[in-house]
């Protein structure tokens, strides 16, 4: 039974149990409807399966509409109605929704990632892009800090990570390093999304800022929002890229640091 066909007759399965009160089908707080545009096309991974990369969907635009296929080249119709994806399948549609908490796609209650995009094959594509990010990024942080040298205005080094408070716009970083220290400034990471820039103290005549922080949103283009130790290696291209005072505080582990 291909991955579609599965999750079909799950979702029926699903349809009996919520009105019995399943407790996973109930947290409707914490999904939103799937992210505009083709911010879900891609590959996408069962998290159960991950390991073995069975139960695999690729989404493909296709005009209005997309096309879904599954592991075993079975294409299938999805349309989107009020920021649903409905797939229609052997046994039925199956209806997916966009947890941002969770960073995955819920099909009939499996959850799955997005791990690379539709167009080429996704370690492939995501590794380009990631190194391309992790060089970008090396790239600013030389500048500024060359800049910090020249002006004393943050320190070189840092082991343990806690986020700066202020955001600097990159106009207002750009104004600071370029061309000075920099001929130009990458504005976009590899996956075309803006990077984020912090300090630890606001742009001005106030105390000197000691730390930065150079971040890309990843794949997804969606900021993390919880805390992680210095120097950690993940293994999801949705995953931010954080570099701050000379180190990447965290990074994909397919990129390398090189």
């Amino acid at each position: 039974m291909t991955t579609i066909a599965k999750l079909a007759a799950f979702s029926l399965l699903l349809v009996m149990l919520a009105a019995c009160g399943n407790e996973r089908a109930g947290k409707s707080g914490s999904l939103s409807s799937l992210l505009p545009s083709d911010k879900y096309t891609g590959v996408w991974t069962n998290r159960a399966n991950r390991a073995n990369q069975r139960e695999k969907l690729t989404i493909f635009r296709d005009g209005d509409g997309y096309v879904i296929e599954d592991e075993d080249g079975k294409k299938f119709v999805g349309t989107v109605h009020d920021g649903i994806l409905s797939i229609s399948g052997p046994m039925g549609r199956v209806d997916a929704l966009y947890a941002p908490s969770l960073r995955a796609l819920i099909f009939a209650g499996h959850e799955f990632e997005r791990t690379g995009d539709a167009s080429t094959p996704a370690a492939m594509n995501d590794d380009r892009n990631a190194k391309r990010t992790m060089a970008d990024m090396r790239t600013i942080a030389t500048a500024w800090e060359a800049r910090a040298t020249d002006v004393n205005r943050y320190n070189a080094g840092g082991q343990q990570f806690a986020e700066p408070a202020y955001d600097l716009t990159p106009p207002q970083l750009d104004s600071m390093i370029a061309p000075t220290y920099i001929k130009r400034m990458p504005r976009e990471d590899g996956w075309g999304n803006p990077f984020d820039f912090r300090i630890d103290a606001p742009v001005g005549n106030g105390p000197a800022a000691q730390r930065y922080e150079i971040r890309s949103n990843g794949h997804d283009g969606v900021r993390e929002g919880h805390a992680y130790a210095a120097g950690t290696a993940t293994d999801n291209y949705d995953c931010d890229i954080v570099y701050s005072n000379g180190v990447f505080v965290q990074y994909p582990r397919g990129a390398q640091q090189q």
